[in-house]
Parts: structure tokens; sequence; C-alpha cells
């Protein structure tokens, strides 16, 4: 494999590997159908299995069950345990599958790193987001979620596997603009280090609670003063021993 076609398999593995992260079967469904239909950019040797009849039939049925599953109430949640590690395996088999024809160890660390990855960041993400509406709608929002996660898991397959160039395209200013925001979130953080730094000295003044004029600066003694009743009987205010 040249420099292009290595680019090429990455990009079309983590756009397919990111598709398995919101659902497991709908990616190796599109593999198995753009490969019986002839694209170049799923390897025969990698993918051997996927374009027969009963293949077919069986990611076809397993791909309805796992969809029509998300919608039943409760149900989503409790599939998120099992679609967690099955979306990670099923990433890093398609990572490997798509970089068939390189070195055995690379194709496995490359699949397990950005395949299983990918998929496992995914998955995450929708599990955050359907535990946040099940809390905040009592899951009444939930298959607003599937129906993004569906829409998502179909479109990244159908782009890996008829647009591969793009994905490639659109995996390099993916990591442009996370780099871009993780260095603006750094500096960010920095200069908040700073400004809390400099508050206390700022505001030291402010907060001294004795009354004081700031750092060095003894406290007031406070004033000791005599109730007006004890000096109409003729009291003296208490003071502190004579010297």
């Amino acid at each position: 494999m040249d420099t292009w076609q290595v680019l090429m398999a990455i990009g079309v593995g983590i756009g397919l590997s990111a598709a398995c992260g919101f659902r497991v079967f709908v990616p190796l469904l599109a593999i198995g159908l753009a490969k019986r239909a002839g694209s170049s950019y799923i390897p025969d040797a990698g993918f051997g299995w996927v374009d027969s009849d009963l293949a077919l039939i069986v990611l076809a049925a397993a791909t309805a069950v796992e969809i029509g599953a998300y919608y039943i109430p409760w149900l989503d949640n409790a599939l998120d345990s099992i679609a967690t590690p099955a979306a990670t395996v099923a990433g890093t088999l398609v990572m490997v599958g798509m970089l068939d024809g390189m070195p055995t160890p690379l194709q496995w660390g490359v699949g397990i790193v950005g395949g299983g990855g990918s998929a496992l960041s995914v998955q995450g993400l929708t599990v955050l987001t359907r535990g946040a509406s099940t809390v905040a709608t009592a899951g009444l929002g939930n298959p607003l979620v599937s129906t993004t996660e569906n829409i998502g898991s179909t479109l990244l397959s159908v782009v890996a596997v008829v647009l591969g160039p793009l994905v490639v395209v659109a995996v390099i200013a993916g990591i442009f603009y996370l780099a871009l925001r993780l260095l603006r979130r750094v500096g960010a953080l920095g200069a908040r280090g700073k400004l809390t730094a400099a508050q206390p000295v700022a505001l030291g003044a402010m907060d001294d609670p004795a009354g004081g004029g700031g750092e060095g600066t003894p406290p007031r003694r406070p004033r000791r003063r005599a109730s007006r009743f004890l000096k109409s009987k003729g009291a003296v205010a208490l003071r502190g021993p004579s010297r």
C-alpha cells in the first residue's frame, strides 16, 4: 500500500468506526452492500465475507432489531452497556479490515487505537447524551436521541463507502479543528489562572475583617463604649487596666 492508499484506508476506516459508535450493525451492512455494488474503497481481502447473501440477510435483520430496540423506553439505556464493548470491537475490526496488506503489528495497532478509539469515543458521547435526556425528560426525549444516532450512523457509513476522499478531508479538518479548540482552551485556562492568583492581593484590603489597610498594616483596636444606661447611672465605661 502506498501513502495515499494508507491515508484513504485510515480515513474511510475512521468514518466507519465512528459510525459503529452510533450503531454497531449499520456500518457493517453498508460495507456489505458497497462491496456487492463493487465499491473501490472496500478491500476484497479484508471483507471477503460481508457481501454474501447470508451475511447481508443476517446484517439487515440485526440492523433492524438494533434500530428498533433503541426506541423502547428504558431498554435503550440497558443496551448501552452491551453496545459499548460491541462497538469498540466492531470499530477495531473495521479498521483492521480496511488496512489489509499492512504489517500485522501496525495493522492491529492502528485498528485498536484509531478504529476502536473512534467507536468508543462516539459511543461514550451517545451514552452521556441519552443519560442526560433520561434525567431531564424522564425518557420522553430519548426517541429523538435515537433518531439522531440512526441518521449519524447512516450518513457516516454512506459517505465513507461512497465518497471515500471526502472522509480523508473531513478527518484532517476535524483534527485541525480539535487542535485549535484545544489551544484556545489551554490559553483560556492560563488566563483564568493568572486572574485567580492576582485576586487575593487586589482584594485583600477589602476583605480584611479587622479593618486593616492591607498586608503589613496592623489592625485597628475596636473601641469600647459604655452604654447610655450605665452613663446615666454614673458608671464609668469599662477600660483596660491602667498602666
